[in-house]
């Protein structure tokens, strides 16, 4: 089956670039023909992509006369572009958050599911866009369970945040570096700089920062507890190793809705790339 999944950037270790690198990786695995399609591409990610045999595009050099079993779509700007490019081509589209306008579901007749990454998007997305709710279904983000494990796990005394340095997560931060404090802990910021107020964060807290550095996963294993948004990206990575969470629900201005500590799921095996991956086959191979 030949998948083409679409998305906005795909330059990064950050979000829903993670989700199609690995997405795309355990597809490959299991001897699909996949191909990565970014309006924004570059390295370091792509190197990783290449190397594992998984072919990376830019959209502006798709034509439409390409043949694809299912286009796997994220963001809105993207999802429309190849609803146009390809009409009749079977798709899904993955929603990764509900805060974001970039993130609006597209209604197109090609578009067969919506996926959600948390089941209370997934009832967001039923109530406010009136999609059935049985083209609807929850699927986590996948998590490289072969990194983000129990393996060699230790406890030492900081709080991780790892995650872009932006607006939206302004708030966040500036209150688990207080929680840290308050607790008695270091706070370990890690991510890009794409904000205005890092400097005034380094000057009023005592922060230790890092930009986004590789093998991410010794400093999950190493903290006293991670932060991260509910059912985010990091918040799974945290409770794969093992960690309790700082879990964050935000507004669509950044504003904290609710912050609360949870402890690992029991059912943590379903947050796993190959879990992920053959939750989405199975809805490949429905419209298909």
């Amino acid at each position: 089956m030949k998948i083409l999944i679409g998305c906005l950037f795909f330059r990064q270790y950050t979000g829903s670039e993670l989700y199609c690198l690995y997405l795309a990786k355990e597809l490959k695995r299991r001897g699909f023909d996949v191909t990565v399609a970014g309006m924004y591409i570059h390295l370091p990610i792509t190197s990783e992509a290449t190397f594992y045999g998984i072919k990376v595009v830019e959209l502006s050099q798709l034509t439409g006369d390409e043949q694809f079993d299912v286009i796997h779509c994220q963001h809105k700007p993207v999802t429309e572009h190849l609803c146009q490019l390809y009409p009749t081509t079977p798709k899904v589209m993955t929603i990764h958050s509900i805060v974001y306008d970039l993130e609006r579901p597209v209604k197109h007749d090609s578009i067969k599911h919506y996926v959600a990454i948390a089941n209370h998007e997934r009832d967001f997305i039923i109530s406010n866009y009136g999609i059935p709710a049985g083209k609807v279904s929850t699927i986590y983000n996948p998590v490289d369970s072969s990194k983000f494990n129990k393996e060699n796990t230790t406890e030492d005394n900081f709080v991780l945040l790892a995650g872009t340095v932006d607006y939206m997560r302004k708030q966040m931060i500036y209150d688990a570096a207080q929680w840290a404090r308050d607790n008695g802990k270091r706070f370990v910021l890690i991510g890009y700089d794409h904000g205005d107020y890092l400097s005034d964060l380094r000057k009023s807290r005592d922060i230790i920062y890092y930009q986004p550095i590789p093998n991410i996963e010794m400093m999950v294993k190493s903290c006293h507890i991670a932060c991260g948004l509910f059912i985010g990206r990091t918040t799974i990575e945290a409770w794969m190793c093992g960690k309790s969470v700082l879990s964050y629900k935000f507004n669509a201005s950044g504003g904290i809705v609710s912050r609360e500590v949870l402890a690992p799921p029991s059912d943590i095996d379903l947050y796993s790339s190959d879990r992920v991956a053959e939750s989405l086959i199975n809805i490949y191979n429905e419209i298909a």
